[in-house]
């Protein structure tokens, strides 16, 4: 083949157009500001939109399962709030035995976690004890502390069947029943089995908690007795009423 046959007429091209692309491109590569020009091109068209955050790490926390619902949240000190009613629960009952007049002392002082932090804690009426029982229906019993069993939202921990209300007359009160649902009229001084769940109305100024994140949370549980307050003991005993 003549030196002229290669550069002259239509068969350079077949001759010799893959050996230039392939000197091109070896030539482009190892261009430096060309690699990463390339690479930084398609990093840009890769992230056009960010992936979403991982949950635990920045953007959206990790949510937990401490027992909230949609309409009860556990705060995280010791209280649950009926985002639907406004009302902040004690998570715990009083963990034992006591009478009308010593539920409505203790009540009065609110749940030992935030002692003191407000001030309208009270003894709950029947219609907010039954909205709790109502809300758990499609809940299982399950066996209290007291060896009872009991039906609540899963945020609350109850320690025995029997919780009194606000309402009395006389000598006598009115307890609701987690186990059936029902009321009974039971004389002020019984004790065996009774408990008492503390209760306030938020104010309308009062935000509503959010959602827990994970190492936040509170599960429910017996939690600690304050010493010297009415009703407080540290193991309820079974009985059988």
């Amino acid at each position: 083949m003549s030196h002229a046959s290669l550069w002259s007429g239509a068969g350079w091209m077949p001759r010799w157009g893959g050996l230039l692309v392939l000197i091109l491109g070896l030539a482009l590569v190892s261009i430096p500001g060309a690699v990463n020009a390339q690479g930084l091109a398609k990093s840009v068209q890769k992230n056009q939109q960010p992936p979403p955050p991982a949950a635990g790490t920045k953007g959206e926390p990790a949510l937990v399962d401490d027992g909230s619902d949609e309409r009860y949240r556990v705060v995280g000190d010791g209280t649950v709030v009926d985002l639907q009613e406004r009302l902040m629960w004690a998570q715990n009952d009083n963990q034992g035995d006591l009478d009308w007049n010593a539920a409505r002392e203790y009540s009065a002082l609110g749940p030992p976690e935030i002692l003191g932090k407000f001030k309208d804690w009270r003894l709950p009426a029947i219609r907010e004890l039954a909205g709790l029982f109502q809300w758990a229906q499609t809940r299982e019993t399950v066996e209290s502390d007291c060896g009872r069993m009991v039906r609540t939202p899963k945020a609350f921990h109850l320690t025995c069947d029997w919780v009194w209300t606000s309402e009395s007359k006389g000598a006598l009160a009115l307890a609701f029943h987690f186990g059936k649902g029902y009321v009974l009229e039971e004389k002020k001084n019984q004790r065996s089995g009774f408990r008492t769940l503390t209760v306030r109305t938020m104010s309308p100024e009062e935000p509503l908690p959010l959602p827990p994140t994970a190492g936040t949370e509170e599960k429910p549980s017996a939690g600690s007795p304050v010493p010297g307050r009415p009703g407080s003991t540290k193991k309820p005993q079974k009985t059988g009423r």
